[in-house]
């Protein structure tokens, strides 16, 4: 059955609930530095401009330096260097204005959900150490190895407000409050009641 709260509280992960990008942190751990992650965004430097110049999509720059950066990883490998990022990285990450704020939410009975364009891969694991529920973008993964691409649409945007209301099943709740910092949280901001641009700087 699908969640019927009352209120609900949904936040941005990446510069909202973060210092900083955790998909760039991810990489650089996978890769063993920043130093690495800086070599393979030049091999792909031509993707990025292009999107940059708004030639491209943001998916299509992100399934591009996912793919250089993960290349010859199993699906096995990198869901559990993602286990391993939840518990020493992303931890170290987080603003602790942010997290006060979602625990305040908790504390007050509100259902509280991420909502993040990072990937499962390296977010689940440390959304389910802390007992959160997560609406994220998901790799795609054949026979065992991920692909290099999304499994459905980057979370972001438009896409942010499809997967609440898919989440809670048409059920609206009597106040829905929204913390975000991009472009890419606009649509959910105006999508709530009550919304927090940049909260936490």
């Amino acid at each position: 059955m699908p969640p019927r709260p009352e209120r609900l509280a949904a936040f941005d992960l990446d510069g909202t609930l973060t210092r900083r990008d955790t998909m760039l942190a991810f990489c650089a751990f996978v890769l063993g530095g920043k130093l690495p992650l800086a070599w393979n965004m030049m091999r792909i430097a031509p993707v990025l401009l292009a999107w940059k110049l708004g030639f491209a999509t943001n998916q299509a720059a992100k399934e591009a330096l996912l793919r250089v950066c993960f290349a010859g990883k199993t699906e096995q490998q990198l869901r559990s260097l993602g286990k391993a990022f939840g518990e020493q990285i992303l931890p170290g990450l987080l603003r602790p204005e942010g997290w006060a704020r979602l625990e305040a939410h908790r504390a007050a009975g509100d259902a509280v959900v991420v909502v993040t364009a990072s990937l499962d891969l390296w977010v689940e694991p440390w959304a389910r150490a802390q007992g959160l529920e997560l609406l994220s973008s998901k790799a795609e993964v054949k026979e065992g190895t991920f692909t290099g691409k999304l499994a459905g649409q980057n979370c972001m945007g438009a896409e942010k407000v499809r997967r609440l209301e898919a989440w809670l099943g048409g059920h609206r709740p009597g106040l829905v409050v929204a913390y975000g910092d991009s472009k890419g949280d606009k649509e959910m901001l105006a999508w709530a009641d009550e919304a927090h641009w940049k909260p936490f700087r």
